[in-house]
């Protein structure tokens, strides 16, 4: 998918960018923030964080088999939803985990989840 801004510089000219966004595979919803990871596999397994075109990325981090942390790899929503976005994915890694391989290891889709308790 391609996202695009045109802007005018005077009568004659015009900038017009472009930019890649890649598709996301949403695991859950809450209340708008949208809450999964890439269409493409990546290892260490990144979540991926979505309110209104702004994305915040975390990786999971493991050790012997282990979730150990959850790290911020770039950020993008403001600090209220990034909050939100980290306590939902710590509260539910194992969710995403699961998503994640049914998703990458045995093919099968994922029907996105509306989360309504609080955080």
């Amino acid at each position: 998918m391609m996202k695009f801004s045109i802007k005018k510089f005077n009568k004659n000219r015009l900038l017009i960018t472009f930019v890649a966004v890649r598709k996301m595979i949403p695991v859950f919803d809450y209340y708008g923030l949208m809450i999964g990871f890439e269409e493409t596999a990546q290892l260490p397994i990144q979540i991926i964080g979505e309110r209104n075109g702004l994305r915040t990325q975390l990786e999971l981090e493991f050790k012997a088999g282990r979730l150990q942390d959850v790290r911020l790899i770039k950020k993008g929503l403001d600090a209220h939803d990034q909050t939100l976005l980290m306590a939902i994915v710590e509260a539910n890694s194992s969710e995403l985990i699961k998503a994640w391989l049914n998703v990458f290891l045995y093919q099968l889709p994922v029907n996105t989840e509306l989360l309504t308790q609080k955080f």
